[in-house]
């Protein structure tokens, strides 16, 4: 028989953080942290080589100046002849400079403004800055805020804590220079779009864009704003929740982007930097340059990042006085970062995966473990997940500290087999069972996978979806648009089959709603309300709001009255709810709205009906298993033996499966079941086979084999699993 032995890449990049994306719009009931970017291609791969007199003139914000320094370091490391020129000017000239072709990349600490968009300028996020807002310890305020009643003091419409808590004391704003970059942030969130940008009339504005210069002029009434990092360990400030989250928290909404901005399209130049700046490595140094330049301004060295040449942004079209002139000094401030790429290089081979590694794991996931994604329109998918708590703390024993999602464009490709065209990752907290996710492209696959990151940055797996097609958008399209969407998801518990149908909102102006099937005892309501209206029901003082469920089944619900109606009831500041389902194999609707006097209900809006699917009864289940059972036999060699119930490999192949195959993981010391192996191989085999000898790759190693299906889309469908056992060396 002949037989094939292919070895995976067990381990995929940390962090594409510069993948080209669509900016979200921020609400402030969202829990979603944002990568936050304008809509671009995918972030290109780093390139083999780039011609030796390549040069990079890259001009900006001095909060991205070590970030750049440090990518600077590495590309002219990287590709020997090669000139990354630096220059610090204000983010606005050094987007002007850019539109006029004097530079190729713009260092930008705040977001893009709709003119300079049109203007053809793509944003490309690398990091963010969470924001605080902090006051003085003797404040009398001790309550948490809303992004809302933030923006009502930033403009002076709240100057009384009573209006938020029943505190009866004043309360001001001390603001940042209209050129701050912490402070044209704000204008990521609607709430501050609603509204002229501007403060009120009881606001002080300080002179200089220094935390130091913010707290000088606290008081007892003040509050400000600045990076997390500049005040979370200083004496006497206190730092004021939003949403009873702090910026320590994953959840925290208020943050600022820090991006390249390049103009379209990319030059070659351009993409080898971008590129060079997507991989696992660099990702690493950026968070880490982050932090430090972060924590910098606190010690008068942020501030003062030298530009005594006063160069133009023109200025840095000289390469060698853009590389030898602006930063000179700046490498005194960085040395600690210097030692990275030696700390990467030597925990690589001792951590079994790269350092900063990622992997899609080969195995199933923990059982019971699922993870569904579902696409929402073209611009925007949702994902819901189901992990039992015995899962986490193991991979929180293993040293899983912060639960995160991460969004893979696995387009024409093997997740398992292949790196991802790019990954994103979202933040998100225990507890959380699903969120909302940006799509950056339209019109291709992804995959989301659920895990935790370790302190040493081992990503440790808990589950991943199966790949799901997000939609083309039409042309002109804007928001959401009438007709319908496939909720693709992973095989559910209990034979659900995917495949359901989420309903696309009937076309309203104020209020936009989806109600899609997860499964069919439960959906999934979600709705945006315009900003008037929003706005209308604060000035009502309406707090509750609630979801109607009909049951429409072959009825006209604006003809006829449902056959039963279920209300429930929320927060006004929710955005979505998910609802149980008393009766399945029938056709469902929501309204959004509220009951006023004389049981009357105000409807805001109202879903399409979809079909929600029936409980597939569980079949009658063999009362065998299937077996596989791997042992060693002399040196290095193991030997595998298998048995296989018709009824297992006919579910199987009802699932899709095409080809039978083995596969052989290097388990030492860790657990399939919630982490990736150090190495995956896999043998073909044919129906009639029951064993197979095997050459191992490397002895003094622990080893376990599955044997199963391989679907035409890569997917693995497990049979059966051996015991660990361990392969001496020979």
């Amino acid at each position: 028989m002949k037989t094939s032995q292919h070895k995976y890449i067990s381990i995929l990049p940390l962090a594409i953080l510069l993948a080209l994306a669509a900016f979200p719009r921020l609400q402030g009931s969202g829990f979603l942290l944002p990568v936050l970017a304008q809509s671009a291609p995918s972030a290109p791969l780093p390139p083999s080589s780039v011609p030796a007199d390549t040069v990079v003139r890259v001009t900006g914000s001095g909060s991205m100046a070590a970030i750049t320094q440090t990518l600077k370091q590495g590309f002219e490391q990287q590709y020997p002849g090669a000139k990354v020129n630096l220059a610090i000017a204000p983010t606005t000239d050094a987007l002007q400079a850019l539109k006029e072709g004097k530079i190729d990349l713009a260092a930008s600490g705040r977001p893009l403004t709709k003119e300079e968009q049109a203007a053809g300028l793509i944003a490309v996020p690398v990091a963010r800055h969470k924001i605080a807002l902090f006051v003085k310890e003797e404040n009398p305020f001790r309550g948490t805020l809303t992004i809302e009643q933030f923006a009502q003091i930033f403009r002076g419409e709240i100057t009384n804590w009573a209006d938020i808590d029943g505190t009866d004391a004043p309360v001001r704003l001390i603001d940042r220079p209209a050129t701050s970059d912490t402070r044209q942030a704000f204008l990521n969130y609607d709430v501050f779009q609603a509204a002229p940008f501007k403060t009120g009339e009881s606001a002080f504005t300080v002179t200089e864009d220094q935390t130091a210069a913010v707290i000088a002029k606290l008081g007892n009434d003040g509050i400000g704003y600045a990076i997390a990092e500049q005040v979370l360990d200083q004496p006497g400030i206190r730092i004021v929740s939003l949403y009873d989250t702090f910026p320590d928290n994953p959840k925290y909404p208020f943050s600022q982007p820090l991006s390249y901005v390049y103009k379209a399209p990319p030059s070659p130049t351009v993409q080898a930097f971008l590129g060079y700046a997507s991989t696992p490595e660099a990702a690493i140094e950026i968070e880490k340059a982050r932090v430090q330049a972060a924590k910098l301004p606190e010690t008068g060295a942020g501030a003062a990042v030298p530009n005594t040449s006063q160069p133009s942004p023109s200025d840095s079209a000289n390469p060698q006085d853009g590389r030898d002139g602006n930063f000179s000094w700046l490498w005194w401030l960085l040395l600690p970062l210097l030692g990275i790429p030696i700390l990467v290089w030597w925990l690589k081979d001792r951590l079994g995966t790269s350092a900063g590694g990622a992997a899609i794991a080969a195995s199933e996931p923990p059982q019971n473990s699922r993870i569904i994604l579902t696409p929402r329109n073209c611009q925007d998918a949702y994902a819901y997940w189901e992990v039992p708590e015995g899962a986490k703390k193991t991979l929180q024993k293993q040293g899983g500290k912060q639960l995160l999602l991460r969004l893979y464009d696995v387009t024409g490709i093997d997740i398992q087999h292949q790196p991802p065209h790019s990954m994103r990752q979202f933040e998100c907290r225990e507890g959380m069972q699903d969120t909302h996710l940006p799509i950056a492209l339209d019109d291709r696959d992804y995959l989301v996978e659920l895990g935790y990151i370790t302190d040493d940055d081992r990503w440790l797996s808990l589950a991943h979806s199966v790949p799901v097609r997000v939609p083309p958008c039409s042309p002109g399209e804007q928001g959401l648009e009438r007709g319908a969407i496939a909720l693709a998801s992973a095989p559910l518990v209990g034979g659900i089959a995917a495949g359901a149908t989420a309903a696309i909102p009937q076309s309203s102006p104020d209020c936009r709603i989806i109600l899609s099937p997860r499964n069919c005892h439960d959906v999934y309501a979600y709705w945006e309300l315009a900003p008037t209206t929003q706005m209308a029901l604060r000035r009502e003082g309406r707090e509750k709001l609630a979801i109607r469920l009909c049951d429409v089944t072959n009825i006209d619900p604006d003809l006829q009255p449902p056959h039963s109606i279920r209300q429930f009831e929320f927060d006004a500041r929710a955005q979505d709810v998910h609802l149980p389902i008393s009766v399945d194999n029938r056709d469902y609707l929501v309204e959004l709205g509220y009951p006023i006097a004389g049981n009357r209900w105000v409807r805001l809006g109202r879903s399409e009906p979809v079909r929600v699917p029936q409980c597939n009864p569980t079949p009658m289940q063999s009362t065998q298993e299937s077996q596989i059972i791997l042992a060693p036999h002399g040196g290095s060699n193991a030997y595998a033996s298998w048995n296989l119930t018709d009824f297992q490999k006919k579910s199987a192949l009802s699932q899709g499966g095409q080809k039978m195959a083995l596969r052989l993981y290097d388990v030492t010391n860790i657990n399939l079941d919630y982490q990736p192996p150090y190495g995956v191989y896999e043998y073909e085999c044919s129906e009639t086979d029951h064993d197979r000898h095997l050459s191992i790759p490397a002895g003094d190693r622990d080893y376990l084999i599955e044997i199963g299906y391989v679907t035409n889309e890569g997917r693995w469908l497990k049979l059966a699993r051996s015991e660990a056992v361990y392969i001496p060396t020979a």
